[in-house]
């Protein structure tokens, strides 16, 4: 493809004629529209095939919408989980000193909630 476009410019660029400037201009918009087209159903075939699992996993109250909107608010309710359960740890840890917590590790309850501000703010 790139080989034929690049030619269909060269020979728009050196038309001689004004019959064959505008033969040529067609040729090459045509050219121009295949690309474009080509290069938007690879986009689209890569897209499919990298969410055909959201497709696959889908429950029914998800029928019926966007791929790209199913994986929003899958991933919106994962960050309201993530917050939730870094709450929870800090809870269970403890309010005192450091946190013993097998999911956490030792550390001070002011270096979780600190990640869990910064987890919350890039949102």
């Amino acid at each position: 493809m790139k080989k034929r476009l690049w030619k269909a410019i060269e020979d728009y660029r050196s038309s001689g004629s004004r019959e064959e400037h505008w033969r040529n201009r067609d040729a090459l918009d045509i050219l121009i529209d295949e690309a474009l087209t080509d290069n938007y159903r690879v986009a689209y075939d890569a897209w499919q095939d990298k969410t055909e699992w959201v497709q696959e996993t889908s429950t029914p109250r998800e029928l019926g919408k966007h791929r790209a909107d199913v994986l929003r608010e899958r991933i919106e309710a994962l960050r309201i989980e993530v917050a939730q359960l870094a709450e929870f740890v800090i809870a269970v840890g403890g309010f005192w000193g450091h946190s013993k917590s097998k999911l956490i590790g030792e550390d001070s309850l002011a270096a979780c909630i600190n990640r869990v501000d910064d987890h919350n703010s890039m949102r």
